[in-house]
């Protein structure tokens, strides 16, 4: 609950939060004083869905991603073991997309999952991601499983849209 309390601090407080971040290079920790900045950015700003911690005894069973986005509620919901802070796997920028979409009133084109519109472009922009913290398709590979027909082909699709678009 600490990161989240200090979230719905940073998120009404911007700015105090780009000082403090800002006050603490010059100690060696530039690079991952900046890797923070842009994490920041490109995961919390945009959008105003709410962070909810999900117990792992409450997570949808069968649901092997940590996270996922409750249109109803306008809420990322995030598995309670899932490390939201390093996001190893940009899971939280995936989501983010799916709230950024939402809130522009994107319409999903009714393919069925992982094909449609929206998926695509949480996909693409996590990838996109992926591709910056230099991880390769094969890393992608391992962190989802391939449940879907077509889902290895259609995650390459992706990442080949991710890689042109990054």
């Amino acid at each position: 609950m600490f990161f989240i309390d200090q979230l719905g601090i940073i998120m009404n407080n911007k700015q105090k939060f780009e000082t403090f971040l800002e006050s603490l290079k010059g100690n060696g920790q530039d690079t991952l004083i900046e890797s923070v900045k842009k994490g920041f950015q490109v995961c919390m700003e945009g959008t105003s869905a709410v962070i909810k911690i999900i117990p792992e005894e409450e997570w949808p069973e069968g649901k092997s991603d940590p996270t996922q986005y409750d249109h109803a509620r306008k809420e990322i919901q995030v598995r309670s073991d899932y490390n939201q802070t390093e996001d190893p796997y940009a899971w939280m920028v995936h989501e983010r997309m799916h709230a950024k979409l939402d809130e522009s009133g994107e319409l999903d084109d009714n393919k069925t999952y992982p094909l449609n519109r929206i998926e695509q472009l949480a996909y693409v922009e996590q990838f996109k991601e992926l591709i910056n913290r230099g991880k390769s398709i094969e890393d992608v590979k391992k962190m989802m499983p391939l449940k879907f027909e077509n889902y290895e082909d259609t995650m390459n699709k992706y990442w080949k849209m991710a890689l042109k678009n990054n």
